[in-house]
């Protein structure tokens, strides 16, 4: 094994995508909106699924990570932009590929290739509304649903509830504004959580790290261009 700081190596940030290619860590059970795709761990457990040499975990599933010193390849697909079968289709494309052998910001650039998951509009509105109002009870009534079902709707095309979008959305707009220099705090603030502890938990359930990992001085990272943020702030 190489014996390396966790979480070393380059970060490039996409539409709707990320990519970590270098030596991974330890990550304790935790669960994204986001499809995740990862090579090279040595043990990935998958809530209510056998076995642990996955390479594919679907949005919405509980996972830990064993890749401590593990030269690994993770990509996060937003499950708005990327449907399972694609995603699960790339984790099959790559599974022979050498975890050192591709960079991040080529990977993020060939995902532009990968199918679009085809959802319905009024899903894109509502992720709109949740994005744009201060809890989930109000985007449902503005959706002209029950918060209950609004809630149903957004699980059954997405994986996950509403609130989780909410904290996701917010969480995406924090970590640019940390590549962009500004620190944990003010990211914070300007994302609209209510503090640095409320970031820190929510990039902690969505991911299993800490936001501090973008402030190892061993992980380069690669901004998203301007043009990636504004699909995904508008998508």
């Amino acid at each position: 094994m190489n014996k390396s700081a966790a979480w070393s190596g380059e970060l490039a940030l996409g539409p709707m995508s990320a990519v970590f290619v270098g030596q991974g860590g330890i990550t304790p059970s935790h669960a994204s909106v986001a499809h995740k795709v990862v090579l090279g761990a040595y043990h990935i457990e998958i809530t209510g699924v056998h076995g642990t040499q996955h390479t594919f975990v679907k949005a919405g599933a509980r996972h830990k990570m064993l890749a401590r010193d593990a030269n690994i390849i993770m990509i996060i697909l937003d499950a708005r932009r990327f449907s399972e079968a694609s995603a699960r289709g790339l984790a099959k494309s790559l599974n022979d590929r050498p975890p050192s052998s591709l960079s991040a910001p080529d990977i993020v650039a060939g995902l532009s290739e990968l199918p679009q998951n085809p959802l319905p509009s009024r899903i894109n509105t509502a992720i709109d509304l949740i994005d744009q109002t201060s809890c989930v009870a109000e985007a449902a009534t503005l959706f002209d649903l029950s918060e209950g079902q609004f809630s149903r709707l957004i699980k059954q095309h997405l994986g996950t509830p509403p609130q989780k979008w909410k904290n996701w959305l917010m969480l995406r707009r924090a970590l640019d504004r940390i590549v962009d220099g500004c620190d944990v705090t003010s990211a914070a603030f300007e994302a609209g959580f209510a503090d640095a502890s409320h970031f820190s938990r929510s990039c902690y359930q969505h991911f299993g790290i800490r936001p501090s990992v973008l402030r190892n001085s061993h992980l380069q990272i690669h901004p998203s261009p301007e043009a990636c943020r504004d699909v995904f702030e508008t998508y």
